[in-house]
């Protein structure tokens, strides 16, 4: 029997979106690009370099219906610095083979939440959900996902890492819910963390819900600081304090970058996490959480990274 009323308990507590929902459809053997854009920097790109890619700023809450054979690449750009609070909601519903690819890039804001629902109810449908959270100060961020195997021969994939300094805060939530009869299903979830110091703080539950045998499922999560062996090393090569964080950081970024599709949005996140690792992307040097004696302009803001090498 296939479970339809099932939803993530993180709908009830507290957290309302006043906006609208957008009913977005992608029809039959169709391939779509969309950009959810929040971030100033990111905007400018996009409008400058965003020929052949759909772009909507400011959509907080979304209905996706993806139909037979449809694909979808779904990228949420999130860095507003405010401390308000900010919720999105998006809920995917996918048909037979319908494709998925979605990353989620947050790189600041007040308190973050995003919440995603996403139902494969149709055979040989796929789900690649990715994100990356960078957050420091008393920022908060919080990413709920949900996903639903209805049917056999499904395939999904969950990768979240964040990064939290000073007294910044983060929750991960996911659940993967596979049901009766939805044979072949491979489902894998992973969330990885590093905090850079005694005050920050991460709250992580990977969690499968499973109704049958023939299934191939991982989750696992992780929680750490960098390597100070590896931080080390770059030191005695002459490289800063300063920056082997920043390059140690950034390689750990890496694996979530790459797997953006588009290749000049990967390149524009790319430069955007570099940046903000360095504390470019704070308003004021007052506001930056890096408190350094050398203006975010300087020599060492700007560099190479060759991930392999790290």
């Amino acid at each position: 029997m296939i479970r339809k009323d099932i939803l993530p308990d993180v709908w009830t507590d507290g957290w309302h979106c006043e906006a609208p929902a957008k009913a977005i459809t992608v029809r039959r053997n169709e391939a779509m690009q969309l950009v959810l854009c929040h971030h100033d920097d990111a905007a400018m790109f996009m409008l400058r370099e965003g020929e052949g890619y759909m772009t909507m700023d400011d959509i907080e809450n979304a209905d996706i219906t993806m139909e037979e054979g449809s694909s979808l690449k779904l990228y949420r750009l999130q860095g507003i610095h405010t401390p308000a609070r900010q919720l999105t909601q998006l809920r995917i519903n996918m048909q037979r083979d319908a494709q998925l690819e979605m990353c989620t890039i947050t790189l600041g804001g007040g308190h973050v939440r995003n919440n995603v629902i996403v139902r494969m109810q149709g055979e040989d449908c796929g789900c690649k959900a990715d994100g990356l959270y960078l957050i420091d100060r008393e920022q908060e961020c919080d990413n709920y996902i949900f996903v639903e195997h209805a049917k056999p021969h499904c395939h999904s994939s969950e990768l979240y890492k964040g990064i939290m300094d000073d007294a910044a805060r983060a929750r991960f939530n996911g659940h993967v819910l596979v049901q009766d009869g939805a044979v072949k299903t491979e489902a894998y979830m992973t969330n990885r963390n590093i905090l850079l110091t005694d005050k920050a703080h991460v709250d992580t539950r990977p969690f499968l819900e499973i109704y049958n045998d023939d299934v191939k499922c991982s989750h696992g999560s992780t929680i750490g600081q960098l390597d100070e062996q590896a931080k080390f090393y770059l030191q005695t090569r002459g490289i800063s304090e300063r920056t082997a964080v920043t390059m140690l950081s950034y390689a750990f970024c890496d694996e979530v970058i790459r797997g953006i599709a588009i290749p000049a949005l990967r390149d524009a996140v790319g430069d955007m996490v570099k940046k903000r690792l360095h504390g470019e992307l704070s308003p004021s040097c007052d506001e930056c959480a890096i408190r350094c004696t050398t203006p975010c302009n300087g020599e060492e803001a700007h560099f190479e990274i060759d991930p392999s090498k790290l």
